[in-house]
């Protein structure tokens, strides 16, 4: 579910525990995602493969030095602020339960 997926990096993002093992555990019970599942992914050749293909990806998009973060919508670099990324989010048409909360405006054509 997108919305649980969206609400679990947000709390990932907000890290308050001490571990990123133990952040995840936390935010996966806070948002109803099985632990285990998860956990397993990560451990597994599922989880290895999903970081190769990210950082895969990273690189192409990212080639040479850069910076953390650096966030992307649709191919385009966002502020990495919650708000310019949360709007880039929203217009790029995300079903994030935050984007219903957002107005966006759209030009009229005269």
């Amino acid at each position: 579910d997108e919305d649980c997926s969206v609400d679990y990096l947000v709390c990932m993002d907000e890290g308050r525990a001490t571990t990123a093992e133990k952040e995840g555990e936390a935010c996966c019970e806070s948002t109803g995602i099985d632990y285990t599942t998860v956990k397993s992914c990560f451990d597994g050749d599922r989880g290895t493969e999903l970081l190769q293909v990210a950082a895969d990806t990273f690189n192409a998009a990212l080639p040479g030095s850069t910076y953390i973060p650096n966030t992307m919508v649709e191919g385009t670099t966002i502020d990495s602020n919650y708000n310019a990324l949360e709007a880039a989010m929203c217009s790029a048409g995300s079903a994030a339960s935050v984007c219903s909360k957002i107005k966006t405006h759209t030009k009229c054509a005269i």
